[in-house]
């Protein structure tokens, strides 16, 4: 297909459903209207690479807006009927195990796509929204990334990786994980624990939700809405004998206390945390309301990460770069920093620059003007960027 046939394929899909007889499906069998447009949906987002599916509703205006989150960035996808304002929606929720009926408070829930396409056994994240004039709108988070990744693919320098290795093996501590939302920092969680896996160690994770596994990991999915919260979970994992504990989200001072206690008591233990800067974590346990950290028992480290839109690869074109972009490079390099011999250590740093990514001899810059193959936007993928603090 073109860049707009699947976008097509979806169009249609809702014309079809506007006008087939309104029967409400007995089963959970994508044979309806309704369950088909679902399916083309999640299965023409995944198709593009897309995090989420964000389905709105605009009270001037008689239909449903379909927008994509891709590569962090929002796309329009399609328009549909009006008449799916509530029929989609509601199905929706239905799958998704929420309240049908609640439509002024948000709900959290789970589909499993299995129901509809059982040779796709992946669960989906549901989020609904309630919005201006009783409408509601649903955001559908997608699985990412089923597989975990090696620690050797994470993009780190030669210098951070060995580094990073070093702070992963003896003695144990806390090792906290920052960055934004939708930074990566799972990920990257994920590919230190593929990196310490073995047998002879006992790895226990607590997450919100349980996206990526791997053999020889002992997880634990936390529920606030059942009483097993973060706090909760850790606790037990204190008398349980792991070796490993790694917790996707460290939001509270409860949590803190107890992940630093862990540590103290011979653990490995690693923890995201919400951060622009990896030195920004050191600070920040007092906001969360715990203590600062003794000086006794720092952290071993902090790694802090973003995620870039990296420039498609079938389109991408390169000049040699002007002096002044040179310059504003540099500039952009040093920014904030007391550097005393500034000239020296720009001259060292343009010349390492030029030796890693010169080419004759010349500093290139590239760019991309857009294809068939990034759908005219000259991004395709990310890149993530790390800063690790020892």
């Amino acid at each position: 297909r073109g860049p707009g046939g699947a976008a097509e394929a979806v169009t249609q899909a809702a014309e079809v459903a506007a006008s087939a007889p309104k029967k409400a499906p007995r089963t959970e069998r994508a044979e309806s209207p309704t369950l088909q447009l679902l399916v083309t949906l999640v299965a023409d987002a995944m198709g593009r690479g897309a995090s989420h599916i964000h389905i709105e509703n605009h009270p001037s205006e008689d239909k449903l807006w379909v927008r994509l989150r891709r590569d962090g960035r929002m796309q329009p996808h399609s328009e549909l009927p009006g008449s799916y304002r509530n029929s989609l929606i509601a199905r929706i929720k239905a799958l998704s195990e929420m309240d049908t009926a609640a439509q002024r408070r948000p709900q959290e829930g789970r589909l499993a796509f299995a129901r509809l396409v059982p040779q796709h056994r992946i669960e989906l994240r549901v989020t609904t929204l309630p919005t201006q004039g009783g409408l509601e709108d649903v955001v559908i988070g997608l699985p990412t990334r089923l597989k975990a990744m090696k620690f050797e693919g994470l993009g780190l320098t030669a210098q951070d990786q060995e580094r990073l290795g070093l702070l992963l093996g003896p003695p144990p501590g806390p090792l906290p994980a920052g960055g934004p939302a939708r930074s990566g920092r799972t990920t990257t969680l994920f590919a230190e624990l593929v990196r310490l896996n073995q047998p002879e160690r006992k790895i226990v994770t607590i997450e919100e939700r349980i996206e990526m596994t791997q053999p020889g990991l002992r997880q634990i999915e936390v529920n606030a809405r059942a009483g097993q919260t973060h706090e909760a979970a850790l606790r037990a994992v204190l008398q349980a004998d792991a070796d490993i504990v790694m917790i996707d989200s460290v939001r509270d001072a409860a949590t803190l206390r107890l992940a630093v206690e862990a540590a103290i008591s011979g653990r490995l233990v690693l923890a995201s945390m919400p951060g622009r800067t990896a030195a920004e974590a050191i600070p920040r346990t007092p906001g969360l309301g715990g203590e600062p950290w003794n000086p006794g028992d720092p952290p071993l480290g902090v790694h802090a990460q973003r995620l870039l839109r990296r420039l498609c690869s079938a389109c991408r074109m390169s000049r040699g770069a002007k002096e002044s972009e040179i310059d504003e490079w540099l500039e952009g390099y040093f920014h904030g920093a007391a550097v005393e011999a500034a000239e020296a250590e720009r001259e060292q740093l343009r010349a390492s620059w030029l030796e890693r990514y010169g080419r004759d001899g010349k500093l290139r810059r590239y760019q991309s003007a857009g294809c068939e193959r990034c759908r005219d936007t000259g991004y395709r993928g990310r890149v993530a960027v790390h800063e690790l603090l020892v």
